[in-house]
């Protein structure tokens, strides 16, 4: 999978390329899951450097990204096929306060849906909110995107709230976002639980955390 050529097609002037490149893939039998986190999140990434070093337009960045949310959304009943009555335990996902690269979310909740997690996601991240479901209504994971330095200062705040209104006392923060952060260092002081290098490590993390592999061990 190349990233690049792929957002080469994404900003191309009719979709059909962009769409034709990921079913080529898959009809050579790569994994919808690898299409999601190789190809997918890169892509979006990818396109957020080319708008920092004004390689793209504005509308560029505009046309990829509404094009990757259809193809997520064209391929998600294929992926995560689960009706709304089989949903178990909840997870907040939102980004940090700030943070205008949402992309990975949505393929966070896809993975967490497959998995038969009920998913909130918040992309408009107004604090109040955050704090209002949390105080409401009792989830075991809120998950956070975070991409920029100069978001963990807020979303350190976000966090120590949450901790301190949460009906779930066990509940589990995690980190997930732009490698460019070391956030195995930053989960820690921001007073995350852990940090998610991809969507399935965090859904994996959660399922042994639900199962009582990691003991109460959420704070």
């Amino acid at each position: 999978m190349d990233v690049e050529a792929f957002v080469a097609k994404l900003i191309e002037p009719t979709a059909k390329s962009s769409h034709a490149y990921v079913d080529a893939l898959l009809a050579d039998e790569v994994p919808l899951e690898s299409v999601f986190v190789d190809l997918f999140v890169p892509a979006a990434r990818h396109v957020g450097a080319l708008w920092m070093d004004d390689r793209c337009s504005f509308s560029d960045v505009t046309i990829a990204l509404a094009r990757l949310q259809q193809l997520l959304s064209e391929h998600a009943p294929a992926f995560s096929p689960i009706s709304p009555e089989e949903v178990g335990a909840r997870v907040l996902l939102a980004p940090a306060p700030g943070e205008q690269h949402t992309f990975g979310l949505h393929v966070v909740a896809e993975f967490f849906r497959r998995a038969e997690w009920s998913v909130h996601t918040q992309i408009m991240n107004v604090r109040g909110s955050l704090t209002d479901l949390v105080s409401s209504e009792r989830f075991e994971m809120v998950g956070f995107s975070v991409s920029n330095g100069d978001l963990l200062d807020p979303l350190r705040e976000l966090i120590a709230e949450i901790r301190d209104t949460t009906v779930n006392p066990d509940v589990v923060v995690m980190v997930g976002g732009s490698p460019a952060l070391d956030l195995e260092r930053v989960a820690g002081e921001i007073g995350a639980s852990t940090h998610a290098p991809d969507a399935q490590w965090a859904v994996d993390y959660m399922q042994r955390h639900r199962d009582g592999g990691f003991g109460k061990r959420g704070r």
